[in-house]
């Protein structure tokens, strides 16, 4: 469209100043020879065709307007459409109107913590809903980076292998490491039942939701799959990502340990650096649950001025509200959780134990203003995490009251 308008604006204004799209002097008059009459009917001649020619331009002026009118009406239509989801969030429950993209993001985080009591109820289980993967509703541990899921990761494949369960866990068995994404569907081929890793929300939900034969929504209206995300506080992860994915496996460029980081350091290298595997260390849960994860630049450059940032921030919240939560520094009610939700995989599963522990000891404390420079780039996630300990303290709230009779 704007190759289009940008032409017809072209063509208007060669049409509209009087020049020719072929030539720019326009008709040109025809000199007569001898004079005399054939002269004065040459002359009548090219009055006449300069008159039809103004009558042809006047034409086609106006019909230019009229088609620029068009063509703006339909882009001021988009960018109307575009302001009006601003200011109005229709993904919101009692949603009003709102004037900045800060009180939109507001009014989504509100509204999701409003509904962590009610999502921990909808959750399983439920009277007689005692749940084990299967490949009709797979399990799937959404691993966030450097919030201790190897741990947890390694419970899962332990447990898949002692109950003859299908897996897809990178790291495991024979699947490389550097997996990213579900197997690829094969007609007539069962599914995994369980799946752990770095894995992007969008591509699980498509592999979750498919198998032979047309696509039915689930009657329960859940996804089609029960995950678990564990959490870690914002400035930890930040941390322990940039020590060990830029300082010790770093390849590019010397940079200092976190400790050591000013918050101008923080500023300026945040953003914009990654690991040998192209990936920063900003908004890892956005990265995970939202749908924009594969999209690096946006992501890890993503901030709470941009006009993405809302949108961002309710699709990670969202997801976020549709799995279990575990936290990396609560380990024995991490365990009652996973005891509860998923007994199959309780026996295997000893948080205290830590995997895949980083070489840079770097025990210094970050300066205050670091802190803030690094929870500036990183408001979804932190968000994400202040939900997360709601959802986490809901849940164990309910195990309580079921454990004392009296689940409702």
């Amino acid at each position: 469209m704007g190759k289009t308008i940008s032409s017809v604006h072209k063509l208007f204004n060669q049409l509209c100043e009087g020049n020719s799209t072929e030539d720019s002097g326009g008709t040109k008059a025809v000199k007569s020879s001898n004079g005399g009459r054939a002269g004065g009917v040459r002359k009548s001649i090219v009055k006449h065709s300069h008159f039809m020619f103004k009558i042809f331009l006047l034409v086609s002026c106006m019909s230019l307007l009229l088609l620029l009118y068009q063509s703006g009406g339909e882009r001021i239509k988009r960018w109307e459409i575009d302001s009006d989801m601003v200011r109005t969030v229709p993904f919101v429950s009692g949603a009003k109107e709102v004037s900045t993209i800060r009180d939109l993001a507001e009014e989504i985080f509100n509204d999701w913590m409003n509904r962590a009591q009610h999502s921990r109820q909808e959750l399983f289980p439920r009277f007689g809903d005692v749940y084990s993967p299967s490949s009709s509703e797979p399990f799937v541990f959404f691993h966030v980076r450097k919030a201790g899921g190897s741990t947890l990761r390694s419970a899962l494949y332990n447990a898949s292998v002692d109950l003859q369960i299908n897996n897809h866990i990178p790291c495991h068995g024979d699947l490389d490491c550097e997996t990213y994404s579900p197997p690829k569907r094969v007609i007539n081929q069962e599914k995994a039942a369980i799946l752990a890793g770095h894995f992007y929300w969008p591509e699980v939900y498509m592999y979750g939701r498919s198998y032979d034969g047309p696509y039915q929504v689930n009657a329960a209206g859940r996804t089609p799959f029960r995950c678990v995300v564990q959490m870690r506080k914002t400035i930890g992860r930040v941390k322990s990502c940039w020590d060990y994915r830029m300082v010790q496996e770093g390849v590019t460029k010397n940079y200092s340990q976190a400790g050591d980081m000013s918050a101008e350091d923080w500023k300026e290298l945040l953003p914009g650096a990654m690991s040998r595997f192209n990936e920063g260390c900003n908004n890892e849960v956005a990265r995970i649950l939202s749908d924009m994860g594969r999209n690096e630049i946006q992501i890890n450059g993503l901030n709470a001025k941009q006009r993405l940032f809302p949108f961002v921030l309710n699709e990670t919240l969202a997801h976020l509200s549709q799995c279990v939560v575990t936290m990396l520094d609560k380990c024995d009610e991490s365990k009652q959780v996973i005891k509860y939700y998923f007994p199959w995989l309780e026996p295997y599963y000893n948080c205290k134990v830590v995997k895949n522990q980083g070489m840079v000891k770097d025990r210094k404390e970050l300066e205050p203003d670091a802190k803030k420079e690094i929870l500036r780039q990183n408001v979804v996630d932190d968000l994400a995490y202040v939900l997360g300990k709601r959802l986490f303290a809901e849940q164990l709230h309910i195990i309580q009251k079921h454990q004392f009779g009296s689940f409702w």
